[in-house]
């Protein structure tokens, strides 16, 4: 179980929607039984989980969650069957998955936010991913995340900024946002027939050969797809990476 669990009373049956619940000023750390934090790079548990508590259909609208830190966790923040979702000011430090998203999960705004740190020194967290799609909560079979904005937000030191899993996903947008030391900022990863529209708007990609690795910075895995990629007005403060910057199929 979540340490936060917040969706629709399921005593008012199915259709009953959650409004305008807000998560504001606290900090959640991961610690064991004697409440000790666990040691670095320890993770366990879900720390905020926003779906159905009982059945389908069960909706959550409207959440804000800002000034917050969560460490430790494998996985920060689940979302499932929610729209207009707002995240502000907070920072996942150490994680598994800090952001999964689920099954009709519409308009995401994500702003001044970090995932990572730079604390982390050149022990990067390459096993982490910033923001995943097709988490299965076990209500709903896992869908389209669509209107996914990720603007003024740093992504730091690991693996993965974003992965696409098997879902159409449509207008992930990431603007003015910092990457630093990613091993990969977007991969998609179906081979299947999927719709991905993604667009990098006036990011910088902050040291791209420290992290890297003989992927592309932003890969689509198959071909059989419908892109749209969009990076405009972006920029590197080093060296261009040794790889790839965009791939289309392995071949």
């Amino acid at each position: 179980s979540p340490t936060i669990l917040i969706g629709a009373d399921p005593a008012f049956g199915i259709g009953n929607r959650n409004y305008l619940t807000k998560l504001s000023g606290f900090s959640l750390v991961k610690c064991d039984t004697g409440g000790n934090p666990l040691p670095v790079q320890t993770l366990s548990g879900s720390a905020i989980e926003l779906r159905p508590i009982v059945a389908a259909g069960e909706v959550v609208h409207t959440t804000k969650i800002t000034d917050v830190f969560v460490d430790g966790f494998s996985y920060g923040l689940s979302i499932d069957d929610c729209t207009l979702v707002e995240l502000n000011n907070v920072w996942f430090c150490e994680f598994s998955q800090a952001i999964r998203l689920g099954y009709n999960v519409d308009i995401v705004k994500i702003q001044n936010c970090m995932f990572g740190s730079e604390q982390f020194g050149s022990t990067y967290r390459n096993s982490a991913v910033g923001i995943q799609t097709g988490w299965n909560a076990g209500f709903n079979t896992p869908g389209a995340s669509n209107c996914i904005s990720i603007s003024n937000t740093w992504f730091m030191k690991i693996g993965l900024a974003f992965l696409a899993n098997d879902t159409n996903d449509r207008n992930v947008v990431f603007d003015s946002s910092y990457f630093e030391d990613c091993r990969q900022y977007y991969k998609a990863v179906s081979t299947a027939s999927r719709t991905y529209y993604v667009a990098f708007d006036s990011c910088n990609f902050s040291h791209p050969t420290t992290n890297d690795s003989t992927d592309a910075k932003i890969q689509f895995s198959s071909a059989n797809t419908i892109h749209s990629l969009r990076i405009q007005d972006c920029s590197a403060d080093t060296g261009a990476t040794s790889n790839a910057l965009v791939e289309i199929a392995t071949n």
